[in-house]
């Protein structure tokens, strides 16, 4: 697996797409759980172009401050994962076409892994738009690790899909003979 990976990762444009990619998906998660100010900021005329920006980075500040450490852990692993899942299925892609069950897991990982977006106390941002704020932070106030479960389970899907794609990439091109 190890030649692989250097393989892959020799390439300075993997290399990009692996850190672009990871820093993308680690900041829609944190603007995610910002969305209601991120939103007000963006839609009223009161604030300028700079304050907008300031918006932004104090949302980045904010994460760090006032998110507990497992939930900054979770997050950045789930985008670490993401970055290596689009760099390998891109490698993959690249190598052969048809992956259509590579694509559909690692689709399933990010879409889950943004479901568990945001925290206890306000509740998960994509969950409380699906079945509304009330019944979401009742969902996760009954959940043992308090909403965490998404993260994991995001994390899980990511982890074997990542796998997987590291053992298409592994395996040869051809087909096995029986």
């Amino acid at each position: 697996m190890r030649p692989a990976l250097q393989a892959i990762f020799q390439s300075w444009k993997y290399r990009l797409l692996f850190a672009g990619s990871t820093v993308l998906f680690w900041l829609l998660q944190i603007w995610l759980a910002h969305y209601a100010l991120i939103s007000f900021a963006f839609r009223t005329d009161v604030f300028s172009w700079k304050d907008k920006v300031n918006v932004l980075i104090n949302t980045i500040i904010m994460f760090f401050t006032t998110f507990p450490r497992d939930v900054q852990a979770l997050a950045l692993l789930t985008a670490v994962l993401v970055g290596c899942n689009i760099t390998f299925l891109a490698y993959y892609l690249r190598r052969q076409v048809r992956t259509l069950r590579a694509a559909g897991s690692s689709l399933a990982g990010v879409m889950i892994s943004l479901v568990g977006v945001g925290c206890s106390a306000c509740g998960s941002v994509v969950l409380s738009s699906l079945i509304g704020f009330g019944a979401a932070t009742r969902v996760l106030t009954i959940l043992p690790l308090r909403g965490k479960e998404f993260s994991l389970l995001a994390i899980s899907i990511l982890a074997v899909s990542t796998c997987w794609v590291i053992k298409k990439i592994l395996t040869p091109a051809v087909c096995r003979v029986k």
